[in-house]
């Protein structure tokens, strides 16, 4: 019936957590938003979606609690197979209870696994029907069995029987009755004992790709992956931090004879063991866009760990891991979706990860936005640094470091800057000066106090990282270069405009001279000089520098690269400031769809794509799809980087100001208030967001004509205004409101004091060149020809 759904979804629903991570991949699998979904958000998708079938394959834990995976809706169809009856009262009147084969289904399905005719009459079949009764009609041990017979007669003379394949298990029946198999029920002795007959025949180079298959998770393993580890020669970094004991010399090793025949190429070598695996029925293979991936029964993978003896475990465990670590390169970002069902499994033996592994692992978490398995994994690398080394070692101080990106991409940045500090002193102490791990830890927190806004601290910091970088090369290299193109970021947020644009010319002129002309690097800083323009209204030369720069992208890079979504995200933007919504959408449009398909909805990229389209919605009038798809981005924020996160805040920012512009004022007041208090605990009281969100809440309680509150937040605003910027055209803009405010609520003397200080602030701030300076000019004369009118209604 495959044909009657849209979707179809199997799942190992042996224990809890083989459901959990089966569910998430399977929905994973489909790609674009759903291509980093969560369980919760996978339940989510059964639940809003309509034709598809779901299969919980061998639920039979009685602790199972399956209820809790079966969505509530009336649309959809479940399967679960079990051998728990309790299941069966799910439903009263949709439930089978399933015996073995009939003799004729079983003879059939023997028959059609072997590839010769099926008798008309059974009886004309003895041996036939003797096997499928010896393996209890059992489906996966007929297969086996049938496919065992298939293959054996391809290679000898006289044809092998199925009589010849009684005696055999026979003989392996005898064995398993063994006293240590007492574990298995006579469902597992019956596969099991096929699965050993086909073994003994599998050549030993695929006998040891099996039991290595077995530590990945048992389905979607990708060929892509294993060549691309070998390309990498199994590790995540050319320079490893850690030196790996014998044991893991030995797994490279084996690697090597595996992967890396000297006379034939990897990708040869692994058809050969597919063949030899698929003609066994072992293994079923399937294809995706950009790989072969691989499918192991789950009971054939776990009963490939079973014959591996007791010392073996670690070597193809250790062998599992290093392909995996040898994919976690942040170059390898395509294949990085289908590492996390393997890293998962591999995480659970955390006994035997390598802090090499288990830091490959933590940053590819990150990036993926698994930050509580990341975070999970950092803490048990810094007891792993403590224990081996102690508190005070420069791995101590990496690992402190590593742990404090995650706080950072979660947006958590006051952990994150204490952890750097703490990192950065341990290293400073304990290393030569100027050691790279010491700046790579300071460069990253010169790079969350810019995130916070902590600008002054920021630009500190980046001075002096320029200066040790220069002294430690006797120069400016591309690091150094590319710091003080970070520089000019700050300069620019913090209007510095000249010396932001002078800086980041200077940087690409020098870089120019040392790097290709689309290296992305280079690239990349082109990029910055555009944001600068951005930034300061000058919009045709940002455009031309990003109309410039796509096309040395896409020729270098081809149009999926993060880069050139960017490219084309960059200057979309540059054209929605110019109010060119057509241009902008159509770019937008294009590169939305591919960010979503190449790297899923909770890709930082995408994010921004999302954030920019919902712009040329309102822009162009659609307020409802824009408020939509504004609710929608916020949700994505809080599930993918937490609710303390910079995006998080913006975009709650974001749709209150669009709520206020839709006269939604109280969802806008609600919103607003719970944006002003995680804006000041996470960015400060004096952030430019926080102050924005103030602003967007006086303006509320001013169209609500809540005069109290509207007083209140204008007098914070201009308190903080003040401290911040001093004399300016924005304190004056506020003293404005605030003093409208004032009139509004009858207060006249403050209302005249305020207009009194905006007139002196108007005096001071002539010939300044703030292009907001004409408007509050005009406001202010509107304001003294309101003065007459107020006085009058007041007497």
């Amino acid at each position: 019936y495959g044909t009657r759904y849209d979707r179809i979804f199997f799942v190992d629903a042996r224990s809890p957590k083989s459901l959990r991570n089966d569910l998430q991949r399977a929905i994973r699998s489909l790609g674009g938003e759903y291509g980093q979904a969560t369980f919760s958000e996978a339940l989510d998708y059964l639940g809003s979606h309509k034709g598809w079938l779901l299969i919980y394959d061998n639920a039979d834990d009685p602790n199972l609690g399956l209820e809790e995976y079966i969505p509530k809706v009336t649309h959809g169809t479940i399967i679960v197979t079990t051998r728990n009856r309790d299941l069966g009262l799910l439903t009263a009147v949709s439930h089978w209870e399933l015996g073995p084969m009939s003799t004729k289904e079983g003879v059939e399905a023997l028959c059609r696994a072997a590839h010769v005719s099926v008798l008309e009459d059974l009886r004309d079949d003895d041996t036939a029907i003797k096997l499928v009764q010896k393996l209890g009609g059992l489906a996966l041990a007929l297969v086996q069995a049938g496919s065992y017979c298939y293959r054996i007669s391809s290679t000898t003379i006289p044809y092998f029987s199925f009589l010849d394949y009684l005696a055999l298990l026979e003989v392996e029946e005898a064995l398993l009755d063994d006293p240590t198999m007492s574990t298995l029920d006579d469902y597992g002795k019956s596969v099991h004992a096929t699965l050993n007959i086909s073994y003994e025949q599998l050549p030993e180079i695929t006998r040891q790709f099996l039991h290595m298959a077995a530590y990945f998770h048992h389905s979607d393993i990708a060929l892509l992956m294993l060549t691309t580890a070998v390309d990498n020669d199994f590790h995540w970094a050319k320079t490893e931090i850690h030196k790996r004991p014998i044991s893991y010399q030995e797994a490279r090793c084996g690697l090597s004879n595996l992967l890396k025949p000297p006379t034939k190429a990897t990708i040869l070598r692994l058809h050969d063991i597919v063949f030899s695996l698929q003609s066994f029925s072992l293994v079923t293979p399937t294809m995706s866009p950009t790989s072969v991936l691989l499918r192991f029964h789950p009971i054939v993978h776990s009963w490939a760990r079973t014959k591996l003896p007791a010392e073996s475990n670690t070597l193809f465990h250790q062998m599992a891991t290093q392909v995996v670590a040898g994919c976690c390169h942040e170059t390898l970002y395509r294949l990085h979706p289908t590492l996390m069902p393997h890293i998962h499994i591999m995480i659970d033996r955390h006994d035997i990860l390598h802090p090499n592994d288990r830091q490959a692992f933590q940053s590819l978490l990150r990036d993926q936005g698994d930050y509580k398995l990341a975070e999970k994994l950092g803490k048990e690398q810094i007891a792993y640094m403590i224990g081996e080394f102690g508190n005070s070692h420069t791995f101590t101080a990496a690992a402190i470091g590593n742990l404090a990106t995650v706080y950072t991409f979660q947006g958590r940045y006051e952990e994150a800057i204490d952890n750097y500090k703490h990192a950065a002193k341990l290293s400073e102490q304990l290393a030569v000066p100027d050691h790279p791990n010491t700046l790579t830890i300071l460069e990253n927190l010169a790079t969350t106090y810019e995130r916070q806004g902590a600008l002054d601290e920021a630009e500190s910091l980046y001075k002096d990282l320029i200066q040790r970088y220069r002294v430690a090369v006797g120069g400016e290299d591309v690091r150094t270069l590319s710091l003080m193109g970070s520089l000019s970021m700050v300069y620019g947020k913090q209007g510095k405009f000249q010396e932001a644009e002078s800086l980041s010319l200077y940087v690409i002129t020098a870089m120019s001279d040392i790097l290709e002309e689309n290296h992305p690097i280079l690239l990349k800083e082109r990029s910055k000089l555009g944001i600068l323009y951005l930034r300061n209204y000058n919009y045709e030369e940002a455009e031309v520098i990003h109309r410039e720069s796509m096309p040395l992208i896409k020729a270098d890079f081809g149009g999926t690269n993060p880069l050139s979504v960017g490219a084309a995200n960059m200057l979309a933007a540059t054209l929605l400031e110019q109010e060119r919504w057509e241009e902008a959408e159509a770019l937008l449009t294009d590169a939305l769809k591919t960010s979503r398909q190449k790297f899923g909805d909770k890709n930082p990229e995408t994010i921004r794509i999302m954030r920019n389209m919902v712009t040329t919605y309102a822009g162009t009038g659609r307020y409802d799809e824009a408020e939509e798809l504004m609710e929608d981005f916020l949700k994505l924020c809080i599930s993918t980087a937490g609710p303390h996160h910079e995006d998080t805040i913006i975009a709650m920012h974001d749709l209150a100001y669009m709520y206020r512009r839709h006269e939604k004022l109280n969802k806008c007041v609600e919103l607003a208030s719970k944006c002003l208090i995680v804006a000041e605990r996470v960015k400060g009281e004096q952030a430019d967001l926080t102050l924005k969100t103030l602003e967007l809440l006086g303006q509320a309680y001013t169209i609500m004509k809540d005069w109290k509150n509207a007083n209140s937040t204008y007098t914070i605003l201009l308190v903080r205004q003040r401290r911040k910027y001093g004399p300016s055209v924005t304190v004056g803009d506020t003293i404005l409101y605030l003093s409208n405010v004032c009139f509004k609520d009858n207060q006249l003397a403050d209302g005249l004091n305020l207009l009194t200080e905006a007139m002196d602030l108007a005096d001071q701030l002539e010939g300044c060149e703030d292009p907001g300076l004409p408007d509050f000019y005009q406001q202010l004369v509107y304001m003294l020809h309101q003065i007459p009118g107020a006085l009058s209604k007041i007497s």
